[in-house]
């Protein structure tokens, strides 16, 4: 009886067991593997090991490098990310890994090579 009146409190009182943290479909040899690469990759910077910590839990940095965005463009690949593929919530974090993700993983206004310059250009015939 005693039980399950403590029960009973602690769930009107708003109290609840704390949220155990979602596994990664990643085996953890892989994980440990994901991170070290990373931290030998990824740039320097205030959240790096944030950016470690929280996205190549999941995946391999290399999904991060390849990609480019504005602040606005990483924080809507955070919300898909938490809405379809079960990311944790980043709380306070989430701003120092989005300002290190724009920061370092911004988008280049560069083609894939520069201009041609200083060629004598002539007619085929």
């Amino acid at each position: 009886m005693r039980i399950v009146l403590i029960a009973i409190v602690g769930i009107v009182a708003g109290c609840s067991k704390p949220q155990v943290e979602k596994q990664s479909p990643l085996p953890e040899k892989q994980i440990t593997e994901f991170k070290e690469d990373a931290r030998v990759v990824l740039p320097d910077g205030t959240a790096k090991e944030l950016v470690v910590a929280n996205c190549v839990h999941c995946h391999s940095y290399k999904l991060v490098t390849q990609n480019s965005a504005t602040r606005e463009g990483w924080k809507s690949m955070v919300v898909w990310m938490q809405e379809t593929q079960g990311l944790w919530p980043l709380g306070p974090a989430e701003d120092q890994i989005l300002d290190y993700l724009a920061e370092h993983f911004a988008p280049k206004n560069a083609g894939r090579r520069p201009p041609l310059t200083d060629v004598e250009w002539y007619d085929l015939e």
